[in-house]
């Protein structure tokens, strides 16, 4: 009589203790992967109509955190910062307009997260079209 007591209640201790094991665990922010500090490498292009085209080369750091909505991440340089919008592992820029004695001036920019790293390209241009300058970048995470 005391094995076919001390059976079903062996059976529900088990049954409870894998129940609680497999309970759903909280989700993972998928920010969390792009998060970090990168050595970034840069070319900028600029030219205006009447000058010779410049190109600069240069290196620089960039540290990646969660922004403040859950599809965004904030890009961090040494002299500014700027908020992106995150689609799977592609984000954009919002574009930035402001007016300038020549026109209006334009500023987009987008990239991607690559395998231990990042790329983006960002163009800017006045409407008078005397003016366009391109940042090509790419990013490690050492």
């Amino acid at each position: 009589m005391k094995k076919s007591f001390l059976l079903p209640i062996v059976v529900s201790c088990v049954i409870a203790i894998l129940d609680s094991s497999c309970s759903k665990s909280a989700d993972v922010d998928p920010r969390e992967q792009y998060l970090g500090r990168y050595q970034v490498t840069y070319t900028q292009t600029t030219e205006y109509s009447r000058l010779p085209k410049e190109v600069i080369t240069g290196t620089t750091s960039l540290t990646v955190s969660k922004g403040t909505n859950n599809n965004s991440l904030t890009f961090k340089l040494p002299t500014e910062s700027a908020e992106v919008t995150l689609s799977g592992s592609s984000f954009t820029f919002d574009p930035v307009v402001k007016t300038v004695i020549a026109g209006t001036q334009t500023t987009t920019a987008s990239g991607s997260f690559i395998q231990n790293g990042l790329e983006f390209t960002q163009k800017t241009t006045v409407s008078s079209n005397e003016y366009t300058q391109q940042l090509i970048a790419k990013g490690i995470k050492p």
